[in-house]
């Protein structure tokens, strides 16, 4: 369980990351982003929290 969260994790930081950097470097036609770029980020801390307490527990 704790690969599939720990590549799960990769996966969103890798995707918000790339969507922040869009967001920063796009200008104008990336700004509409900026609430998908939050629920990813929001997404990736839970990814996070989750993987942290399958690796204490588990």
């Amino acid at each position: 369980m704790a690969k599939v969260l720990a590549i799960v994790t990769l996966l969103l930081l890798v995707l918000t990351a790339g969507c922040g950097f869009s967001i920063h470097y796009g200008g104008e036609s990336f700004q509409n982003a900026i609430k998908g770029h939050m629920i990813l980020g929001v997404l990736t801390i839970v990814s996070i929290i989750a993987l942290i307490i399958t690796i204490f527990i588990g």
